[in-house]
């Protein structure tokens, strides 16, 4: 099976990804921080669901640099 040189970096990413701890923390005041200090990643959100949209986002501009 062939596979380009951008293939199998995005691959590896996926799989090194997979092994990376996140933390989702609910603050005293209802907000939420989720936090990926291996990859250097740290988002707020004041709803669950505004934190998870806003950690993406943060991870696909992180990862846009390699």
């Amino acid at each position: 099976m062939f596979m380009s040189s951008s293939t199998n970096l995005l691959l590896l990413l996926y799989i090194k990804l997979k092994d990376i701890q996140t933390k989702i923390i609910k603050e005293r005041d209802g907000s939420y921080a989720i936090s990926s200090s291996a990859l250097g990643v740290y988002t707020v959100g004041e709803t669950l669901e505004e934190a998870r949209k806003n950690f993406n986002e943060a991870l696909k501009l992180h990862l846009s640099v390699f």
